[in-house]
């Protein structure tokens, strides 16, 4: 990943259960988006295609937000607990 949470203010805009959801709602996406590529072992799209370069930035994209909410979560959680 290659920011912080720190450097990505929108999460204070959101208390935890908004980013449980944003955080399931971008697993479904990921999920969604794999499926169009892959069902199990095999490959629905060929991988030197321009669609399976598409579809893989944007599940880079959405993987990278999905880690960025989940890393929010686990702070507020611990700041939860410790308080």
């Amino acid at each position: 990943m290659t920011s912080t949470t720190a450097e990505a203010p929108v999460f204070d805009m959101l208390d935890l259960d908004d980013l449980y959801e944003l955080h399931r709602g971008l697993c479904r996406q990921a999920a969604d988006l794999h499926a169009t590529l892959m069902s199990g072992q095999v490959v629905l799209v060929s991988p030197l295609s321009d669609e399976w370069a598409l579809t893989s930035a944007r599940l880079s994209e959405i993987t990278e937000t999905a880690d960025a909410a989940y890393a929010e979560i686990s702070r507020r959680e611990r700041e939860l607990a410790g308080a």
